[in-house]
């Protein structure tokens, strides 16, 4: 009665009173007053909502271990044929070697018999190819095993790039093309410095076998935040923009120019390996049609 009385004084005839659900109305001269007690259908629903939510997580749980089951057994085929691939390539560059330094050493001894034989000059040459492809493959197996393990010392960065660039200004005076650098003095970096090194000789040397006749060529380091980042570009020919998608795939070269210029499409794939063990990120652009830009960054630490 006492809801009856609140509900009527206020004139609030439709309600909510505790566990109550009330209604009052007129019906032929009679005042009627309905109550509902909804304190069973609340536990109700909360029972619901409670199994409901315990069912979905067991599902949801169900489901996940069903995902990683299954995940491990499809990823499991491309492991394996990823892992025999780095074997092979690892057991074939070694397997190389010996045949290659044969063939080097007999071609060294028929020249000696005969000093102007262009056959035996052909000969070394494409042996001193085979080795070096065979050294960039075995750099590259060598990168996959260790898996971005290195031993990471702190080295002067900034001299490391000043020797790279020296070595290229005769290069540049010889085949007639304009070199620039801009090295940011005092630079230190924490991580493998002959790699580093390696992956400055690789840019400089892409640089200057893809560019133009008497192009330019710039050679940028310097550090940013965490990083130290490094942009080589130089100019080119008219070349596909949607080159600088695959640039970086193994043994991918341009059409354009594979013809011309000697490699095996290996370098960019050893620098972008040499980038990710020391956490940092590489990406090429074209600016315009006659420019293309490589920029790195490397983790200062």
């Amino acid at each position: 009665m006492k809801i009856y009385h609140e509900a009527y004084e206020t004139g609030e005839l439709d309600g909510f009173y505790n566990g109550y659900r009330y209604c009052i109305y007129e019906k032929e001269k009679r005042t009627i007053a309905v109550f509902v007690l909804r304190s069973n259908m609340i536990d109700d629903v909360k029972k619901t909502a409670v199994s409901l939510i315990e069912s979905s997580c067991v599902g949801i749980a169900v489901m996940l271990l069903i995902l990683i089951f299954t995940s491990k057994l499809i990823v499991m085929p491309i492991a394996k044929a990823h892992r025999k691939q780095k074997e092979f390539i690892t057991s074939a560059s070694h397997e190389l070697k010996t045949p290659i330094t044969v063939i080097r050493a007999d071609a060294d001894i028929l020249q000696m018999d005969n000093p102007d034989n262009e056959w035996i000059e052909d000969i070394k040459k494409q042996a001193e190819n085979l080795t070096a492809m065979t050294n960039s493959l075995v750099s590259l197996a060598r990168m996959d095993e260790r898996n971005g393990h290195i031993k990471r010392v702190v080295f002067p960065v900034s001299d490391l790039a000043e020797e790279a660039v020296r070595s290229y200004n005769a290069l540049a005076l010889d085949s007639g093309k304009h070199f620039t650098y801009d090295i940011t003095p005092d630079l230190t970096c924490c991580g493998d410095a002959s790699s580093v090194r390696q992956l400055f000789t690789i840019l400089l040397d892409n640089a200057f076998k893809y560019s133009s006749g008497k192009g330019n060529i710039d050679f940028k380091l310097y550090s940013s935040g965490s990083y130290i980042v490094l942009i080589v570009s130089n100019d080119v020919d008219n070349i596909d923009k949607n080159l600088t998608d695959r640039m970086f795939d193994r043994f991918y070269r341009a059409d354009s120019t594979s013809a011309k210029i000697t490699g095996y499409g290996l370098g960019l794939s050893i620098a972008k390996a040499i980038v990710s063990e020391h956490n940092g990120s590489i990406k090429a652009k074209m600016d315009g049609s006659q420019r293309i830009i490589i920029k790195a960054q490397l983790h200062i630490k």
